[in-house]
């Protein structure tokens, strides 16, 4: 096994991205999910580092793929795409959520406002300033 630069720099960034996961678990700001996902997806790149023919090999027959090159740029292609539609999908429920909220906080507005003695609950809409 040749000795490169960055396989002792890439495990060592590593090391320092997964002790900042932790550490922000322990602080309450990631749920237990994405700290393992953290984890595993840095120790992959470690992993990548350490033994890069064992990477490009597994690549090549994960894809079928010859290239182990082409391979690599596949893989990073499906995972961008899973990483865009995930983080679509929470949009969209972010948004859904938000919209209830504000309809929940504007009918409890209305329903503040009424008058105690109205019969058809139907607020009535403003007229013209009177005195003028």
């Amino acid at each position: 096994m040749e000795f490169s630069m960055y396989k002792l720099l890439v495990p060592l960034f590593a090391v320092c991205m997964i002790a900042k996961a932790v550490s922000r678990f322990r602080r309450h700001q990631r749920t237990v999910r994405e700290l393992v996902v953290w984890i595993m997806i840095w120790s992959g790149i470690s992993f990548a580092a350490l033994f890069p023919d064992f990477t490009m090999y597994w690549f090549t027959v994960l894809t079928g793929i010859k290239s182990g090159f082409y391979a690599i740029i596949f893989f990073m292609l499906v995972l961008l795409s899973y990483g865009y539609l995930t983080l679509f999908v929470k949009l969209e429920d972010t948004e859904r959520m938000l919209t209830e909220l504000v309809r929940r906080l504007a009918l409890r507005e209305l329903q503040q406002n009424m008058p105690e003695n109205s019969g058809d609950r139907t607020p009535s809409p403003p007229g013209p300033a009177r005195g003028a």
